[in-house]
């Protein structure tokens, strides 16, 4: 294979955006490696590596975690609904209510908790970073995990304990005096272990990037003190790199990077985090400012109230339990488009015969059936959750149109993508209702899949045609496409309790609707 088809195999296969991964997975190391040069070779480095280089650092790191609420609705079309919406903010504030009155009732075993957490989520967050970097499924071994998330958080501890005690107690008074000289060189040697462990198999596999970057990992964390280190990290490995899934994961962006572009959806998620991150430093501000009154603060309280510097990390660990939360979401559906060693989509095989990696959904063409109708629904309503990584064609045509058009041309493009997933979804669900036993009862679910089916491609067929637009004939299709749909979904959805063909096929065609109401709303 020529480099240039090889090319364009990879640009059809592999999700739009894995350039922005490779070169920011550069930057963590690059960051840390220079840090440890700095300050190995500065004479007068310690002046510099106190708290400020932290504070830095986690004041850059910040927005990562400001748009947690859009994340679902991007990953999953029901989340986009007031409610859910609603019950998912509620749920996050409740989350992180808890946490914060756990610190303060019980503040040693819940930083105990906290910091094995903390492990966990930059551990799982780089192992899940790799696997959408290379295009292949996760692996989540226990070493793994430990090796990526460990050194950030038990060197320091294990390796620095005249810098980290002070911190620890400041946080939970008694915490460093808990945290046993005995128990943190056990700990240190099983994430040494499992760094040693990894490295090996990363090696084995010919990743010697991956190696070279955890070895800085631990080299940084073990020679640099651990504020210039941890504040170095948390900006430009752990946060960028979680920023970088982010925009590929904003449905929106999808077209801006699979042709390149990084402007438009840098912009974009600033607008998006630029109000959060500012409520939250605000809130830290005034919490700081109050507790630290001489009405309130320590000079009037009793002996256990608890400081300023207690009260934000509280607060901190309060908002990063649920962001733990989302970004284990996050991973799971992200690691759900991925299928293959080039990020194949499952619909592309499903008309290939049995695969042995669906186990028995193989061997019954019925349920086999209803297995693709569920695997072809991950294309579904790519305007609102991009669940197949294979790139659409549409928004690539459309800009190459030579005249211009008289459409919103990115609205356009999803409605079509819709259009074309609907038609898909209503043929599939009306196939898999043929092979029901109750078929007699699903007669006019048959007729409504059908009919929806037909309409649908014919609207996309003509709104994929410019030259001699003419407004009336696409606002008459697109009016039947809603209606069309609206009852499609709705039979659909009477037997989506029974039919699990029904209920993807109701959601294709909710979606389908929801598009082409808001391109019509664009037709003047």
């Amino acid at each position: 294979m020529t480099p240039a088809a090889r090319q364009v195999g990879q640009s059809v296969h592999r999700p739009p955006g894995d350039w922005l991964l490779r070169r920011v997975g550069h930057s963590g190391p690059i960051v840390l490696a220079g840090l440890a040069c700095l300050y190995l070779l500065i004479p007068t480095a310690e002046t510099w590596a106190g708290t400020v280089p932290l504070l830095v650092g986690l004041l850059i790191g910040l927005p990562h975690g400001a748009v947690d609420h859009l994340v679902p609705a991007w990953i999953s079309a029901p989340a986009r609904s007031l409610r859910i919406t609603v019950g998912l903010l509620l749920a996050y504030a409740g989350t992180a209510a808890a946490t914060v009155a756990l610190f303060l009732w019980a503040p040693v075993p819940a930083l105990t908790g906290f910091l094995i957490l903390t492990v966990l989520h930059f551990g799982t967050g780089d192992v899940a970073y790799r696997a959408e970097r290379d295009g292949q499924a996760p692996v989540r071994p226990v070493l793994a995990v430990l090796a990526h998330g460990g050194p950030p958080v038990v060197l320091p501890i294990a390796l620095w304990p005249g810098t980290v005690d002070p911190l620890l107690d400041a946080v939970a008074p008694g915490a460093a005096s808990a945290f046993a000289p005995a128990g943190r060189l056990i700990v240190l040697c099983v994430v040494l272990l499992a760094v040693v462990v990894t490295g090996l198999r990363e090696l084995t596999a010919r990743r010697g990037a991956d190696v070279a970057a955890l070895a800085i990992l631990v080299a940084a964390f073990a020679l640099v003190p651990p504020p210039l280190a941890f504040g170095g990290y948390f900006a430009a490995w752990h946060s960028a790199r979680h920023v970088a899934r982010l925009l590929r994961a904003d449905p929106a962006n999808r077209h801006h990077l699979a042709a390149g572009r990084l402007g438009g959806p840098a912009r974009r998620f600033a607008r998006q985090a630029i109000l959060p991150t500012i409520a939250a430093l605000a809130g830290l501000l005034v919490l700081v400012h109050v507790s630290a009154s001489p009405t309130v603060g320590p000079a009037t309280a009793g002996p256990s109230q608890e400081t300023p510097f207690q009260l934000v990390f509280a607060v901190l660990a309060g908002l990063t339990v649920p962001h733990a939360a989302v970004v284990n979401r996050l991973d799971a559906r992200m690691a759900a488009r991925i299928t293959g060693p080039v990020g194949r989509c499952p619909i592309r095989r499903a008309g290939s015969g049995y695969d042995p990696e669906w186990g028995e959904r193989g061997r019954s063409h019925h349920r086999f059936a209803l297995a693709a109708a569920e695997e072809m629904t991950t294309v579904t309503a790519r305007n609102d959750r991009e669940e197949c990584p294979m790139p659409s064609t549409t928004m690539p045509m459309l800009e190459t149109y030579p005249k211009s058009i008289n459409l919103d041309r990115t609205k356009l493009a999803a409605t079509i993508d819709a259009l074309d997933d609907c038609a898909q979804a209503c043929t599939a669900c009306a196939d898999a209702c043929l092979s029901e036993d109750m078929v007699a009862e699903l007669t006019k679910c048959v007729r409504t899949n059908l009919d929806c089916a037909d309409i649908c491609a014919t609207t996309a067929r003509v709104l994929s045609r410019h030259t001699g637009y003419d407004a009336n004939i696409s606002r008459t299709l697109l009016e039947a496409c809603v209606t069309a749909c609206k009852a499609c979904g709705d039979e659909c959805a009477a037997h989506a309790d029974k039919h699990q063909h029904c209920r993807i096929c109701a959601d294709a065609c909710r979606a389908c609707e929801r598009a082409c109401r808001e391109l019509l709303a664009t037709i003047a």
